[in-house]
């Protein structure tokens, strides 16, 4: 009779051991399930976070939805990525003193003045001054991959010595986006000071994209070099401050109203 209790005994502990491991196992499989649950929901979460450090990414065309979030950032103070004829460019309010100034904090820069993208020689005249021979110029020349130095008429904070840097680029998105947002858009290089400009996003510096809040990407610029820069405040004296992509067709226009004040002035 003892011996049948203690091997019931046993065996009911044994039983119970039986028991207590399986749940144990079943405890534990269930922590390393969940472990892996939660480990997931974070990656998920960090993805996510790394994408919206970045800047979200709309490719174009189609041009709308870039267009709206654009119009939209800009107004509210703040900064895109956006292709132009000549290289990618960070573009913010130049209306914004605030969104004009962290420009050079995410290019690692000292105080800077940039050059500003507009829609149409007419919206040359609410920025700057323009007579008669200057606008013949740049009428021969836009859209184009050039940066035109003229006398300001509004004081922005892009404005350096009274001076203002004007575009417009040869780029369908760029003079939707300007025309839209009816008003000047900064446009300097989406690069580190110092660095190499780029003509597409991949190439651009992630410091650069994870203090943007969108970018929009079209593939290579259609130039892959900086624009031309012409000093025409001085209309008797043109200087080519920096040459660029769109040089030779610029000088053939030079010389061809060169050409014709002489002829001008010989008759």
């Amino acid at each position: 009779m003892d011996i049948l209790a203690r091997k019931s005994g046993q065996a009911g502990r044994s039983s119970h051991n039986l028991v207590s491991i399986c749940y144990a196992e079943t405890r534990s499989s269930f922590g390393m399930c969940k472990l892996r649950q939660e480990m997931h929901a974070t990656l998920i979460i960090l993805a996510h976070l790394k994408v919206m450090m970045m800047g979200k990414v709309i490719k174009i065309p189609p041009y709308k939805e870039a267009l709206e979030e654009c119009v939209k950032i800009l107004k509210n103070g703040g900064h895109i990525i956006y292709p132009t004829d000549t290289i990618y460019g960070i573009g913010a309010d130049a209306n914004n003193k605030n969104a004009v100034l962290k420009i050079n904090k995410i290019k690692k820069r000292k105080k800077q003045t940039y050059s500003v993208i507009i829609a149409s020689v007419k919206d040359i005249e609410k920025y700057a001054v323009l007579k008669r021979e200057q606008r013949q110029i740049i009428k021969k020349l836009v859209p184009g991959p050039y940066t035109f130095l003229l006398k300001a008429k509004k004081k922005l904070v892009v404005v350096r010595k009274n001076i203002i840097g004007i575009r417009i680029p040869a780029n369908k998105f760029c003079l939707q986006l300007a025309k839209i947002f009816d008003g000047p858009i900064v446009s300097t290089s989406a690069n580190i000071s110092g660095k190499k400009e780029n003509y597409n996003v991949k190439s651009i510096e992630k410091d650069i994209k994870n203090k943007i809040d969108l970018i929009v990407d079209q593939g290579n610029c259609r130039y892959k070099k900086s624009s031309t820069i012409i000093d025409l405040t001085d209309i008797s004296n043109i200087k080519i401050i920096r040459e660029g992509a769109g040089l030779k067709k610029l000088k053939y226009v030079l010389d061809e109203i060169n050409a014709a004040t002489d002829r001008k002035n010989r008759d």
